[in-house]
């Protein structure tokens, strides 16, 4: 059967695909010319989506950006917005990408983290985030992010302030990132500012979490997706049978083969 996306509102009913309107205000910026299409002009293997621009990570390591560009959303040079795709500035070994409200972050094979969008004073900018190891996972939210060090840490920063880099010991020793969220040796957890890891009740033993801080949906060890939180009952049953879940802003999607 084929697959498809299926994305269910968490204050609405479930509704099929996933898209974004384009900003009304920005219209009047300049725009790429020749941009008719939002297809990459080359294999993507991942998807990271902002709130008004999406990035594509491209089979090699490059990552190429389109949509809203005014606070230099896409990281390809200036701030034009672009239908098209556009190749990122500064990224050729990308392994993950992410994306926040109006930032995206790339990953490379070396474990850097390259970070670009608006700075604190609201100027496109792009550089590499100081972390003192090297990453081994992303986790984008709308204006913070989070990174998985190979030495077991886990550290935040503000997207628009790359020097910001402090730890999170909450979710030291986590295998896993999602958020707020972690996985401690197969067991899912979640922390409030300073205190410490709490199990999620009722959640089963798991490998992989997905979390948006009010609804959590894990992974369990019979491969099915199990999900409990702010979204309801009856809305999180319709994920069943998902073999994948995307958290993005105010909606649930699954993958459903």
């Amino acid at each position: 059967m084929k697959s498809k996306s299926l994305c269910l509102a968490v204050l609405a009913t479930l509704v099929l695909g996933c898209a974004s309107k384009a900003p009304e205000s920005k219209t009047d910026r300049p725009m790429h010319s020749g941009a008719s299409s939002t297809e990459p002009q080359a294999k993507a293997i991942d998807l990271a989506v902002g709130r008004d621009h999406a990035c594509a990570l491209i089979k090699g390591g490059s990552v190429q950006c389109w949509g809203a560009n005014h606070l230099g959303q896409l990281g390809i040079g200036d701030n034009s917005q672009a239908l098209k795709p556009g190749l990122v500035q500064g990224v050729s070994d990308a392994v993950e990408i992410a994306a926040g409200s109006a930032h995206t972050c790339a990953r490379s094979t070396a474990g850097q983290v390259r970070c670009w969008g608006p700075t604190k004073k609201g100027k496109p900018g792009s550089s590499l985030v100081p972390l003192g190891a090297p990453a081994v996972q992303l986790d984008l939210r709308s204006t913070r992010a989070r990174a998985l060090l190979g030495d077991g840490r886990v550290v935040e920063w503000m997207l628009d302030r790359p020097d910001s880099v402090e730890e999170i010991p909450a979710l030291q020793g986590v295998t896993q990132i999602a958020g707020r969220c972690g996985v401690f040796e197969g067991e899912a957890r979640c922390h409030l500012a300073g205190k410490t890891a709490e199990p999620i009740a009722g959640f089963p033993k798991t490998s992989k979490l997905w979390s948006n801080g009010l609804t959590h949906c894990a992974r369990d060890e019979a491969g099915a997706i199990v999900c409990t939180g702010d979204a309801g009952a009856k809305e999180l049953s319709k994920l069943r049978g998902a073999t994948d879940v995307y958290f993005r802003w105010s909606s649930i999607c699954g993958l459903v083969n």
